[in-house]
């Protein structure tokens, strides 16, 4: 006969469950608890994914200068992918890959439909298209207006978080108007990290309009952007290396850690959350200070109170697309409108 247990040590029991990372098991009736067929969707959509990161470059009018700066300055073997989304003329065949091809040794290709992405390769958007990137390729469809203006760069980013995580990149550039805004946010929402140009900017309304989404990581020159994007290969290689599903019995205790400092400073306790959000999130904050080892953030984290602050931000960030979206609100407004009374 089984004894039964308290409701105090079913907690802990529980909670020892859901603090390994990668574990599907996050507690009976949990509204994050993943069914098998999704987990086997979820390896169908993420197949031939490429394992090493994505560089997306959006710009507008100034951007071939700013992205001729970037490209000039940026080393040509550290194992990334660029994706250059600049928005053109449409009737105009493009001459840009000609112009980057002599600011850097990296081959640059124009964007085909189903062109492979390789690392050390640069790829151009081409005129008049959408590009989205799925099993480790580029895919391109006709432009479409939404809310009166395309939205390029949004479509590509959009696509690159959902299926690159933690290992995609956004470099928001000079531009007019505010396309990229929507798409950083997917980005940061999903681990990955996001650049904007800063007033080197020739038109500064692009990149100013992602800076006051709240979740740019570093606003820097291009010339500083190509820099700092040195150090990021090899440290994204060495956390996803070291946070496989199998779990050590260290990785516990570093996140247990985490989890008391962030309930220690707001009160809530993340040991609830979904284990695989929670454990990009926090990838993402290693990745921003250089950090490989989780036993070293956890220390960054006991000594820096404001860390602990970015990071309770960083983990309630959630996507929210549909908000996003001029298209759902006008159809909504269309046709529900005044169709109910309060």
């Amino acid at each position: 006969m089984k004894r039964k247990r308290s409701a105090k040590q079913k907690k802990i029991t529980g909670k020892k469950k859901k603090l390994s990372i990668g574990s599907k098991n996050l507690g009976k009736g949990s509204p994050s608890l993943v069914s098998k067929k999704s987990i086997a969707r979820k390896g169908e959509r993420t197949k031939g994914i490429k394992d090493f990161p994505v560089v997306a470059i959006g710009a507008s009018a100034g951007g071939i200068e700013a992205i001729s700066k970037l490209l000039e300055n940026l080393s040509p073997k550290l194992g990334m992918a660029y994706v250059i989304i600049q928005h053109l003329a449409p009737d105009h065949e493009s001459i840009l890959p000609e112009l980057l091809e002599r600011k850097t040794s990296m081959p640059v290709h124009q964007v085909r439909d189903g062109i492979e992405v390789k690392t050390d390769n640069v790829y151009v958007i081409p005129p008049n298209t959408y590009m989205s990137i799925t099993d480790g390729h580029l895919r391109l469809s006709p432009r479409i207006k939404s809310d009166g203006v395309y939205h390029s760069i949004d479509f590509f980013l959009n696509a690159l978080a959902s299926v690159y995580k933690n290992k995609a990149i956004a470099v928001i550039l000079s531009g007019s108007a505010t396309d990229g805004s929507v798409g950083v946010q997917s980005i940061k929402a999903e681990g990955g990290i996001t650049f904007a140009q800063d007033d080197s900017a020739r038109f500064k309304s692009m990149p100013l309009s992602a800076i006051d989404t709240g979740v740019i990581d570093f606003i820097l020159s291009p010339k500083e952007i190509a820099k700092q994007l040195e150090d990021f290969p090899k440290i994204i290689y060495s956390i996803n290396s070291a946070s496989k599903p199998a779990e050590t019995e260290t990785s516990e205790t570093e996140l247990k850690k985490i989890f008391f400092l962030l309930h220690n400073k707001r009160g809530i306790d993340f040991s609830y959350y979904k284990p695989n959000t929670i454990n990009r999130r926090i990838q993402r904050r290693m990745l921003l200070h250089s950090k490989t080892k989780a036993a070293d953030y956890v220390k960054l984290l006991q000594q820096n109170a404001d860390e602990v602050e970015l990071l309770y931000r960083d983990l309630l960030i959630n996507v929210t697309s549909f908000f996003r979206e001029p298209g759902s609100y006008a159809y909504l407004k269309k046709n529900f409108s005044g169709s109910h009374e309060a």
